[in-house]
C-alpha cells in the first residue's frame, strides 16, 4: 500500500462505443456515448496510481 501522502482517489472513466465502419475521428461526438439514446456503450473505471522512479 502506498504511503498516505501518495494515495490518490482519482479515477478515470474509460468509455467505448460501437460505431459503423468507416467513421472518421472528426465524426466522433458526445451523442455516440449516450446510452439513453440507445447507443451501445461499455464503461470501465480505473484508479489513478502514482509511482516514483
Amino acid at each position: 500500500e502506498a504511503p498516505a501522502d501518495m494515495q490518490c482517489k482519482d479515477k478515470f472513466l474509460l468509455q467505448s462505443a460501437k460505431v459503423n465502419d468507416g467513421v472518421a475521428a472528426k465524426d466522433i461526438n458526445a451523442e455516440m456515448f449516450n446510452k439513453e439514446a440507445g447507443h451501445i456503450v461499455e464503461e470501465c473505471k480505473k484508479l489513478l496510481l502514482f509511482l516514483l522512479v
